[in-house]
């Protein structure tokens, strides 16, 4: 498919504030959007000039499961500081549980809910820096997306 939805984030551990970002898009933010699957690479530059840079694949992948009847699935902001909000919509009434996972598969946060529509807010202020999972399940299913921590 030609979606050009998808999105990288470059997460710089170190260096001396401030830093700086250049993608092979021309983009110079830590996170860039609307892209097409593919190769990309960044750099990033801190305040003393010293500089890393690396590639990012970007795949088509719109989550990662299926869930029948799930109209929205938003995580804002995204990228995070640590708080951020789920957004989630289906076409009817739901049972959903909703659980964050650490990059290594340790669960953070569990919390269930009802609904047709919710509006979650999460705190991951006392976690460490990294990329995040957010599964939502239904009796119908499953889905999951990625919200990544970094300040």
């Amino acid at each position: 498919q030609n979606a050009n939805n998808g999105t990288a984030t470059a997460v710089a551990v170190g260096g001396t504030a401030p830093l700086s970002y250049l993608w092979n898009t021309g983009d110079t933010t830590a996170t860039v959007q609307q892209l097409a699957p593919g190769t990309y690479t960044v750099t990033v530059t801190d305040a003393n000039g010293c500089s890393a840079t690396t590639e990012v694949v970007v795949d088509f992948i719109s989550g990662l499961g299926d869930l029948t009847g799930l109209k929205e699935f938003r995580l804002l902001p995204n990228p995070t500081d640590g708080k951020f909000q789920a957004r989630i919509a289906f076409d009817r009434d739901e049972a959903v549980l909703v659980e964050i996972y650490a990059a290594d598969g340790r669960s953070v946060q569990r919390s269930t809910h009802r609904g047709q529509r919710l509006e979650l807010l999460f705190d991951l202020t006392n976690q460490a820096d990294g990329v995040y999972f957010i599964s939502v399940r239904t009796a119908s299913g499953s889905v999951t997306k990625p919200v990544v921590l970094v300040r």
